[in-house]
């Protein structure tokens, strides 16, 4: 069984570069052999708004919204990408979905905010609008990373606290990831 990564963009601009960032911060994360096979999909706010801002309830959700419902549940782990200059509403966005998902699917997943800017910046508005946002549905393993900049090999090569973040995150990841894949393989006894 493949280890699902679901990604949501936060470019409600349309912007590819937060979108690359999060193709490759997902990629390069699941790179472990913890993780293989890794199925990654990553959702972008823009193409799902409209269907999203159309239903009020889980039932009226439609298209790539509702897929994008259904990937978020069944996902292993989840990382939301957004720049501090994104301020679009994407985070009522996120609420509206996550008010529609099943919240006991999402309060042992873990989750990764992944906040681009300066980083003060980036983890002030990380804390305050994303962090939060996951903390009030119960979400109990939420991991926030700054990053200054869109480019991934240049945050790996220059920035010694986000390289450290990282590699912590991903040490993480594979030993939840390893523990679950034990928990599979435990044959069922019956009584």
């Amino acid at each position: 069984m493949a280890y699902r990564l679901i990604g949501f963009s936060a470019a409600t601009d349309g912007s590819s570069k937060i979108t690359d960032l999060l193709t490759d911060f997902s990629g390069r994360l699941v790179q472990d052999a913890a993780f293989q096979p890794a199925d990654i999909t990553v959702h972008t706010l823009s193409h799902i708004e409209n269907d999203l801002r159309s239903a009020r309830f889980r039932s009226e959700l439609e298209g790539q919204a509702r897929g994008a419902l259904l990937d978020c549940e069944a996902a292993e782990a989840l990382v939301i990408a957004a720049s501090v200059k994104a301020y679009r509403g994407y985070p009522g966005l996120l609420k509206h979905l996550i008010d529609m998902a099943d919240l006991e699917l999402l309060r042992r997943k873990p989750i990764v905010v992944l906040a681009i800017g300066p980083v003060s910046s980036a983890t002030r508005h990380a804390r305050l609008e994303l962090r939060l946002l996951f903390r009030s549905v119960g979400a109990t393993n939420v991991r926030l990373i700054g990053a200054p900049h869109t480019q991934f090999k240049q945050l790996m090569s220059e920035d010694p606290g986000f390289f450290r973040a990282f590699n912590e995150l991903q040490t993480d990841l594979a030993v939840s990831a390893s523990a679950a894949k034990q928990t599979q393989l435990r044959p069922v006894r019956v009584a």
